[in-house]
């Protein structure tokens, strides 16, 4: 970017926060701050990730909007009344007969199926590949240890060459270990996609075993939002084709396939998976003798993920 333009400049004008709850007053603060300032009048367009709900406080400054998901929609919009209004907003976005052009946009199928069963939308994919910023950092062992990223602790019984990764001062020190045991706990991970992008072989759990540990999926419950329930949450968008199944239940059939979505454990190329802590045991301890050519996978994958990010990119 040009230059650093920062939304919150002065902490008594704007709450500097992904966790800000819609309001109209919070609205009309921000047009106000915004509306005059020539920093702000040099943006293009406004990109919202994560947290993705925040675009709301943003429509009315005549600014185009790009929503690329990087959580679910409505995040942080913790009633029936709140969430549906997001989903509503985000109608409005996508609505291409209003004079200034919108991006609907998701950075996972996860949030992409998301958005599409509680708004009708068929959004644009723009993956998380974070190639560009990892650009030049491959695999490139020199180890012997496989590193665990994972918020849990060690699993008991765990091999000594399964080990934390100590301090490092750049994620490009990742590099140097054989490969890496990852727990995801969210539906998509910026951690994980940027072990993907450095080419370094992942075992992940499948999602029969995976579930478990997932915490970080819903609009409802923990850790968003604790008094939002599955039950008052909206209901799917009648052209959802997911009639069966929510993606803010508790219920194991809906997690399951839910999770089916889930781009590091069903859709990546290249990784090895584990159903069981023994199986994950039996991988680590053997070192895996296909390491180097998980890695050329990866590296191809990456080639194609590349290339179908910068082609999404460029019809936006």
């Amino acid at each position: 970017y040009k230059y650093a333009f920062k939304t919150c400049p002065n902490s008594k004008h704007l709450e500097c926060s992904w966790a800000v709850p819609y309001s109209k007053a919070t609205a009309a603060r921000y047009t106000r701050i915004y509306k005059n300032d020539l920093h702000f009048q040099k943006a293009d367009a406004l990109l919202f990730s994560f947290s993705p709900s925040m675009f709301e406080h943003w429509m009315d400054l005549n600014k185009t909007i790009i929503l690329e998901a990087w959580h679910v929609v409505n995040l942080h919009r913790c009633s029936h009344n709140a969430s549906r209004s997001t989903f509503e907003r985000v109608q409005q976005l996508a609505d291409m007969s209003v004079s200034r052009r919108h991006i609907v946009g998701a950075k996972s199928l996860y949030h992409w199926e998301y958005i599409r069963h509680y708004t009708g939308i068929l959004p644009v994919f723009l993956p998380a590949t974070l190639l560009d910023a990892l650009r030049g950092i491959s695999y490139s062992p020199s180890r012997p240890e496989f590193i665990w990223r994972s918020h849990r602790s060690l699993p008991p019984g765990a091999p000594p060459n399964l080990i934390k990764p100590q301090r490092y001062n750049h994620v490009s020190e990742l590099t140097a270990y054989r490969g890496a045991v990852v727990l995801p706990y969210s539906v998509n991970s910026g951690k994980v996609v940027e072990l993907y992008a450095m080419n370094i072989p992942l075992f992940l759990p499948t999602i029969r075993f995976g579930k478990q540990f997932m915490n970080d999926r819903t609009a409802v419950g923990r850790p968003y939002c604790p008094k939002f329930t599955a039950e008052s949450h909206p209901k799917r968008h009648p052209t959802s084709p997911y009639n069966e199944w929510s993606p803010n239940s508790d219920s194991p059939k809906d997690i399951e396939f839910w999770m089916g979505f889930q781009d590091e454990l069903n859709h990546w190329p290249c990784v090895e998976h584990f159903d069981s802590w023994d199986e994950l045991y039996v991988l680590v301890r053997a070192g895996s003798k296909r390491l180097r050519d998980i890695s050329a996978c990866m590296k191809q994958a990456n080639k194609w993920r590349r290339f179908e990010e910068l082609q999404n990119w460029c019809w936006v």
